[in-house]
């Protein structure tokens, strides 16, 4: 069946990233009372970047060939770039997870924000092209996931 499983024709790729922005939208939409803490996201997204991060620095022409994307000298190299990169976010989000509020937080939000709408806009037009397989989903629900709540707390007060 390959990477992504189907189930009643649906993959599951699908499945988990419907499930992801069904979270997104309790978590930061609804119920002011179930609001997570900016401190709770920070550590969210620095283990999911980390593990994603290191697959790709060390594994990338597994990932490669997990979304369907060819495997030669450049896309390694740009895979490990990639990955360097979600190491950085990792380490910078967990480093700022119990950061006052101030003005230095308030920037990494917004850098993080502003990085997480980018991403997921790039991603969902990739998978809208079909420059990903199915698994590219999970990429776009990550990143929408991501950008939703960095962007709840750039323009909401913190918690």
């Amino acid at each position: 069946m390959g990477v992504a499983s189907h189930v009643g024709g649906i993959s599951s790729s699908k499945i988990f990233a419907s499930s992801l922005q069904h979270l997104a939208v309790q978590y930061f939409i609804n119920d002011k009372e179930k609001v997570m803490k900016i401190k709770t996201l920070m550590v969210i997204n620095a283990v999911i970047t980390v593990v994603f991060g290191l697959a790709f620095v060390f594994m990338p022409e597994r990932l490669l060939l997990m979304y369907g994307n060819p495997v030669d000298a450049p896309m390694l190299y740009l895979g490990q770039l990639f990955g360097a990169t979600h190491i950085m976010i990792a380490v910078l989000t967990w480093s700022a997870r119990n950061v006052a509020d101030s003005e230095a937080r308030k920037a990494i939000v917004l850098a993080v924000f502003i990085g997480y709408a980018i991403a997921f806009i790039v991603a969902l037009i990739a998978q809208f092209n079909g420059v990903v397989n199915a698994l590219g989903w999970l990429t776009v629900a990550i990143y929408f996931f991501f950008s939703l709540g960095f962007g709840y707390f750039h323009f909401k007060k913190y918690s």
